[in-house]
């Protein structure tokens, strides 16, 4: 067994930085050690002179490589609690610093499910921010990283510092299990929706949208549904608007301006046939699970608005739902989301829908390219849209085949190869 100490363990950082920080035992656990092959310890547990790995809760600890425009933080692990003291290097006791100078210790950073600050990085700062070669360090991500000519540029960037990439490709839809009884509804749609389709029978919305948190890309998207009077043609739903904001894209939709300031002042904007089930999930607020089968049902196409409209491809189970719906999609997300889907196996249904925006790399033009095929889409007559579906449908149920097989889980694999040749270097 070799010894692997979680940062939360082996001193009170939380105390000594004002921030929060979670326990990462569960998730190195279920993700990175599923084969049981590596120990967790405390620092204090580990003898002198033994390597080990540190784990460090990206979601907490990296605020220290982002630079001030970022949440205003400019600290080292000091949140929003900041002193105005900024340092070089990782807070850690003077045992670890001794043991990272002398090649005991390999850095892994668990930034496992959402990859939105790494656009914003100092990955040089970060590599030289732990006493240590950068190959002694690993970086875990969601953002797709194992696929060539998808994120070259996230890719280019960490391994121009010698740091290690790994990609994390755990936290997705899973596959569908028909011994559950949610699951069983799920098939009562599908027989549904392929009726639905092979008959060309009409819907009572063109699209169906889903908007949890408002982050500026939402904004705009709805605020553009919103302007172009979409309110018969998609179902969709918004958050919390009155914490929206425009950000990055405030000075180049300046046409979205006026709806934009009618929407911070909207209550929620939720789904058709939700109102029972959205009262229970703001109590709970469990709103990842907003969608149920009769929206599939009601709408024709699926408009994805992913968690980020970042630089690269950053995938949640957002892009798998029209997939499980039975709809050919568009998807609000980041740079080459839709050819990772492809590189997947999954028909992307390019003979109906342009997602040229998908290579475009710039969030301004990429959003300028969504919302001209979102346009396109939304005037299409009803006989076209239903016409499109029949043609679709062959890959329709390819795609949700493709779904009842998960993703083969690459990242213990790779984290124990990573890590076999760091101890026995």
């Amino acid at each position: 067994m070799k010894f692997i100490a979680n940062v939360d363990h082996y001193e009170n950082i939380a105390k000594q930085t004002g921030t929060h920080h979670t326990d990462l035992t569960g998730w190195i656990n279920d993700n990175l050690n599923r084969y049981g092959q590596w120990e967790i310890k405390t620092l204090d547990d580990i003898k002198p002179g033994e390597k080990y790995a540190v784990f460090i809760d990206g979601a907490k600890h990296t605020d220290y490589w982002l630079p001030n425009t970022y949440f205003s933080w400019d600290v080292w692990g000091l949140n929003s609690k900041k002193t105005g003291d900024v340092v070089d290097h990782y807070i850690m006791s003077d045992r670890m610093k001794q043991d990272s100078e002398q090649g005991l210790v390999h850095w892994v950073i668990a930034y496992p499910y959402e990859g939105h600050a790494e656009d914003k990085f100092d990955f040089e700062k970060m590599a030289k921010g732990f006493y240590c070669r950068p190959e002694h360090v690993t970086y875990v991500t969601n953002a797709v990283s194992h696929i060539e000519n998808i994120n070259t540029k996230l890719k280019a960037t960490v391994s121009k510092t010698g740091m290690n990439l790994l990609y994390n490709n755990v936290n997705k839809l899973q596959p569908i299990d028909y011994e559950k009884p949610e699951s069983w509804e799920h098939r009562h749609m599908i027989q549904d929706k392929i009726e639905q389709i092979y008959y060309k029978k009409p819907t009572d919305f063109r699209a169906l949208m889903y908007s949890r948190v408002p982050r500026p890309h939402r904004a705009i998207i709805v605020s553009h549904t919103l302007y172009k009077n979409y309110q018969d043609k998609v179902a969709f739903s918004y958050y919390e608007p009155q914490r929206a904001q425009l950000g990055q894209y405030h000075d180049s939709f300046s046409y979205l301006h006026a709806t934009f300031e009618k929407l911070l002042h909207m209550d929620n904007i939720i789904m058709p046939d939700e109102k029972d089930y959205y009262d229970k999930v703001v109590a709970d607020r469990d709103w990842w699970g907003a969608l149920n089968f009769n929206h599939a049902l009601m709408s024709s196409m699926h408009i994805v608005t992913e968690t980020y409209f970042n630089n690269h491809a950053n995938i949640s189970e957002k892009s798998y739902q029209p997939f499980a719906f039975l709809q050919p999609f568009i998807s609000c997300a980041g740079h080459q989301t839709v050819a990772y889907m492809k590189h997947l196996g999954y028909n992307v249904f390019e003979k109906w829908i342009n997602h040229d925006y998908d290579s475009i790399e710039d969030p301004i033009d990429r959003m300028h390219a969504f919302l001209k095929e979102y346009d396109r889409l939304m005037s299409l007559d009803q006989h076209v849209v239903s016409h499109m579906l029949y043609d679709c449908l062959d890959s329709i149920l390819a795609n949700l085949d493709r779904l009842m097989v998960p993703e083969p889980i690459t990242t213990p694999n790779q984290f124990t190869k990573n890590m076999m040749e760091f101890f026995s270097a």
